[in-house]
């Protein structure tokens, strides 16, 4: 004889595997790659990344000269190739790699970058463009 469940117990099941179902789809999303930056007229910028290896376009330029045409500026690129929670994260940025703490900065040409906060594959920089 075939044990059947009830329809309400099968009803509860369905719904504990379409929310586990749900779970399990959203749980990557919460690690996906993620760019924000926010800029100044005064040339600097708050820019914040997550996620590794993977290239965004600077806000600016780093050379106080490039952008004055901007049909001439072509973005150098960012990315994050290792980032440690509370230790280091190294950078790439215009083909170049950069290692730096919370509250280390480095200048590209004619930008300083400060690492305000490095985080598990994160980090959240402060640029300043002098000139």
């Amino acid at each position: 004889m075939q044990n059947r469940m009830p329809g309400i117990a099968r009803r509860r099941m369905r719904h504990a595997v379409l929310a586990l179902g749900i779970i399990a789809m959203t749980l990557p999303l919460a690690a996906c790659d993620r760019w924000s930056s926010k800029c100044d007229v005064d040339s600097s910028c708050h820019i914040e990344i997550s996620g590794l290896n993977k290239a965004y376009e600077m806000p600016r330029p780093l050379d106080a000269d490039e952008g004055v045409d901007n049909s001439k500026w072509r973005p150098d690129r960012i990315s994050i190739h290792e980032a440690t929670d509370g230790g280091t994260a190294t950078l790439v940025i215009g083909g170049e790699e950069h290692v730096c703490a919370a509250g280390e900065s480095f200048t590209i040409v004619d930008t300083t970058i400060t690492c305000t906060e490095v985080g598990d594959d994160s980090i959240v920089l402060d640029t300043v463009r002098e000139g």
